[in-house]
């Protein structure tokens, strides 16, 4: 079972231990980066195993494997001889840092060495074949650089090995799955941050690897689902997945993939067995082309929020049209909804199954978008009226404005501060629908709130359709009937 390591980066060792002392029942392992160290705390590194009574890595990173150590080598090579006089599990050397007195006193001290490489290209067999552990280490910038990553990885699996423990980490956003993942990637530890310093590394806190991602239930033969987007870890989809997962008591995990490129992913989901996978923004249009059928709501709207397996072949549909209507029927009934008139605000993947689920519900419909060329194309599809975000976009608005849908990104963490359509006045008696669900209350729908509009936010369409993604994924009814978010 892969082991969970918290990797300490605090400046003062008082403060690390607060962190181990916060997460020790959540992790099996830490790992002092002893380069983050403020000046005289260097000095008491071999004093911190028995100040925490967990097993302990210790690291002295260079600038140029991801640490904060400027110093010599010279000076690095002294705090590890301190260190080693300590009572350590591990030690973490870089491939390049052979340094014959300190590895043999940490094989005579019963400390294990742990060798990290950051090129996983040209790694000879003899690394994996000594008594060290291999940790491959790199740095996921693109889906690309992560699919490398995973087919490194699974070659090196193959290698036969000595001590049969490796370790595999793809840092940054592109990179997280490895994290959650690493019991099915053959890896022997996986490293976690405290909460507030997670995002520097792509990494997650302890506890929300294991009561959101459920880390140490994850076995190889795991079923893996997931969301793709740009960004997408902002995203509430594992929270709403994975609970329903545990208590049905299905063997499938729920995990964000970053993604910038699909044909990337798509070779990444073969690889990786993705059974079934949400889509968010940008990709909902153009994810289409890889598909071998779909729904006729995805042929309707040209969007598609939601592929699965089914045998070898890739099915997709669109729910965003139900999640979308669901919150307005239960606001004003669906008779309701015929003869108003509407803006909707954007003329993306998102904004097509808004319009699309408007005109079918006997809306009229206008579309203002930054680019008109977009919007212009949209309308004609859809045969409405549209304009730019400009006066003449304003104008529009004021006439069809018993609705104003917001579907584009502005607005969204971390662009907290956005605003699609600032110059717009809010009318009392208009419904407004911003689809972000991060924060829960954009700039935009605060504004309408205040000028005594009924509001909908984002999370109860990102709901409505999960429960949808949930059934068609396992076949089996979400379990909690709306009442979890």
């Amino acid at each position: 079972m892969a082991l969970l390591c918290l990797e300490l980066t605090g400046k003062k060792i008082r403060e690390n231990i607060q962190q181990v002392e916060k997460y020790r029942s959540s992790v099996d392992l830490v790992e002092l980066r002893a380069d983050c160290l403020a000046g005289e705390e260097l000095f008491q590194i071999h004093k911190f195993p028995l100040m925490v009574s967990l097993p302990v890595i210790l690291s002295i990173r260079r600038e140029e494997t991801g640490g904060s150590f400027n110093a010599s080598e010279e000076e690095r090579r002294k705090l590890f001889e301190l260190g080693l006089t300590g009572n350590y599990a591990f030690v973490d050397f870089e491939a390049g840092f052979q340094v014959p007195s300190l590895k043999e006193k940490a094989l005579n001290s019963g400390i294990k060495i742990i060798r990290s490489f950051y090129n996983l290209s040209g790694v000879e067999r003899s690394a994996l074949l000594s008594s060290e552990i291999p940790k491959f280490e790199v740095r996921s910038s693109s889906t690309a650089d992560f699919l490398r990553f995973i087919e490194a990885v699974l070659s090196l699996k193959e290698e036969p090995s000595c001590s049969g423990r490796r370790i595999f980490v793809a840092r940054g956003d592109y990179g997280f799955p490895s994290v959650v993942l690493a019991e099915k990637l053959g890896s022997f530890i996986t490293y976690c941050s405290a909460e507030g310093r997670e995002s520097a590394h792509g990494h997650s806190d302890p506890e929300t690897l294991q009561e959101i991602y459920r880390f140490k239930n994850i076995k190889r033969e795991t079923s893996l689902f997931g969301i793709i987007g740009n960004p997408v870890m902002h995203t509430r989809s594992p929270r709403i997945h994975n609970p329903a997962f545990k208590h049905l008591g299905i063997d499938a995990v729920y995990i964000p993939f970053q993604t910038d490129t699909l044909p990337e992913f798509m070779k990444l989901m073969d690889i990786m067995d993705i059974r079934g996978f949400s889509v968010t923004i940008p990709h909902k249009e153009r994810i289409i082309e890889f598909l071998d059928s779909q729904s006729e709501a995805v042929s309707a709207t040209g969007s598609c929020n939601t592929v699965v397996r089914r045998g070898k072949k890739l099915h997709g549909e669109n729910y965003d049209v139900e999640g979308f209507l669901d919150p307005l029927k239960k606001r004003l009934g669906s008779e309701r909804l015929k003869g108003m008139k509407a803006t909707v605000i954007g003329a993306g993947g998102a904004a097509r199954s808004v319009v699309f689920a408007l005109v079918s519900s006997g809306v009229e419909v206008c579309i203002i978008n930054r680019t008109k060329e977009k919007a212009e194309k949209l309308a004609k599809e859809f045969r409405c009226k549209y304009e730019g975000l400009d006066e003449s976009g304003l104008d529009l608005a004021r006439i069809y404005n018993n609705l104003v849908v917001q579907t584009t990104s502005v607005g969204m963490y971390p662009n907290v501060d956005g605003d699609p359509l600032p110059e717009y006045e809010f009318k009392r008696d208009q419904i407004v629908y911003d689809l972000i669900y991060i924060p829960e209350e954009t700039n935009f729908l605060k504004r309408a709130k205040e000028a005594g509009c009924t509001v909908i936010g984002g999370g109860e369409m990102l709901l409505q359709q999960a429960y949808r993604q949930f059934s068609l994924f396992t076949g089996k009814q979400y379990p909690f009937n709306g009442s979890r978010d």
